[in-house]
């Protein structure tokens, strides 16, 4: 019996050191998110299923307005980038609804590329597409960031039809990459090949 209770003590300490040893590598590896208010946790890559910063609409894929997240050990960058989503969805701090008298306000739409969630905001080519123009012209100029990452071009339309309207913006700039006349991911059109791929983005029109 005295042996029999050793090996059951050997098995449950091997199994729980590898537990931990799993979950160093995991979190040391592994992209996860982590939610700034609560340093709540979640496992998992951000395009998959990331729970506090993305959500699924009728629509297709949008940000979710007030998430204020870090995504550690992004996948791409391998940095830890904090996020934070305004009230309105869009990547950055809160935009009045009026512009600023004298300010030219510019709306930026687009993909990951846009949304830039592998690099922190002021790395973002937004905010540096800000910072230049500022410096160039002399004066402030609003850019905003309405990128959001794995859509297309018609996702990027209705999201400026959703919300980037509402702001007013003088100058709308959709950020065109050469994966954006597809459907997105996990839609079925992408999978199936391009001819019924573009017949399915023809029928959503």
């Amino acid at each position: 019996m005295k042996k029999i209770a050793l090996l059951v003590v050997a098995v449950l300490g091997s199994t729980t050191l590898l537990g931990l040893a799993g979950e160093i590598y995991l979190r040391r590896t592994q992209s996860y998110i982590v939610a700034q208010q609560d340093n709540q946790r979640r496992l998992g890559l951000v395009e998959q299923n990331p729970g506090l910063l993305i959500q699924q609409t009728s629509k297709g894929k949008r940000l979710i307005p007030g998430a204020n997240v870090v995504i550690k050990n992004h996948w791409l960058s391998g940095r830890d980038i904090p996020v934070r989503i305004n009230a309105r969805g869009f990547r950055g701090d809160d935009v009045a609804a009026e512009p600023t008298r004298g300010v030219p306000r510019i709306l930026m739409l687009g993909d990951s590329i846009t949304w830039g969630d592998y690099v922190r905001d002021e790395e973002t080519y937004v905010r540096q597409t800000a910072d230049v123009l500022d410096s160039a012209l002399g004066y402030r100029v609003e850019v905003i960031n309405a990128g959001v990452g794995d859509t297309g071009s018609q996702e990027q339309i209705d999201i400026l039809e959703e919300s980037g309207l509402q702001i007013h913006p003088d100058i709308v700039v959709l950020g065109f990459y050469l994966n954006d006349k597809s459907p997105p991911v996990g839609f079925f059109g992408r999978a199936v090949g391009p001819k019924l791929g573009e017949t399915a983005q023809s029928v959503r029109r």
